[in-house]
């Protein structure tokens, strides 16, 4: 999940349909929850049960075969700051409020398998202590990673440098696989947002953390908000005066 609409957001500045193999020779993250979701998702999966074991075997086959070395990332606990989240989810997903547990429900059973899989593969699977896109970020940003696969967009939010999204197989050549490139250093160039802007929308617009965002604040008025910032201050989230004259108010 992420920040409420921030792929359409940053969606001008992106890459789309690249194939994977074009990755050959890089070091990637990948934030495993990512695909579990999509597999839990698929129709195919949820009518032939641990079909979602044999999609995960062919996607780490085709980075291998491309050189492409992937570094899996599962998910921790949850931080409590996401509890109420997590529990709307559950009541979406099951009809009521469950347990209330901060433990992610419902997936450990294909957390336990995929990463049984990927440790067959001799391949590093590493276990955050709370959210895997944070890890992943991590490692995007000291360099450890070249980029990260996920389709959660608060990984740019904690610090990644280049996300690779929507990794899927190719309509017409059902042998590859395609994914839309992100940069920051694109978003910062085409749309004038860094990580700390991107932050700050996120706290406007909504989040995994407060969906609530800032009433009648949506994507357009925070990028518009972020842009006029921009020329007062390199740093949004600062607590001083930037704007004197709060004539930004109107953005409100």
């Amino acid at each position: 999940m992420g920040v409420t609409n921030l792929w359409s957001v940053l969606s001008p500045s992106s890459t789309p349909n690249v194939s994977v193999s074009e990755l050959s020779g890089q070091t990637v993250a990948i934030d495993l929850s990512t695909w579990i979701v999509e597999f839990r998702k698929s129709e195919a999966t949820q009518k032939f049960g641990n079909l979602y074991l044999r999609n995960l075997f062919h996607r780490i086959l085709y980075l291998l075969k491309n050189n492409i070395k992937p570094v899996f990332v599962c998910d921790g606990k949850a931080p409590e700051i996401k509890q109420h989240a997590m529990l709307q989810r559950q009541e979406q997903q099951f009809g009521n409020r469950g347990s209330g547990s901060l433990e992610r429900a419902g997936y450990k059973s294909y957390t336990d398998k995929c990463t049984e899989m990927i440790r067959y593969f001799g391949l590093p699977c590493i276990q955050s202590t709370g959210e895997a896109e944070a890890l992943c970020a991590k490692l995007n940003m000291e360099g450890i990673v070249d980029g990260v696969i996920t389709n959660d967009s608060d990984v740019l939010l904690y610090g990644a440098k280049k996300v690779f999204r929507n990794f899927h197989k190719e309509k017409d050549h059902i042998e590859n696989y395609l994914i839309e490139i992100y940069t920051i250093e694109d978003i910062e160039h085409d749309l004038g947002l860094n990580q700390r802007s991107l932050i700050a929308m996120g706290l406007l617009i909504g989040c995994d953390y407060d969906k609530r965002g800032v009433e009648n604040i949506g994507p357009k008025k925070a990028l518009q908000l972020m842009k006029h910032l921009s020329s007062i201050t390199d740093d949004p989230l600062a607590r001083h005066s930037c704007c004197p004259s709060r004539k930004w108010m109107w953005y409100l």
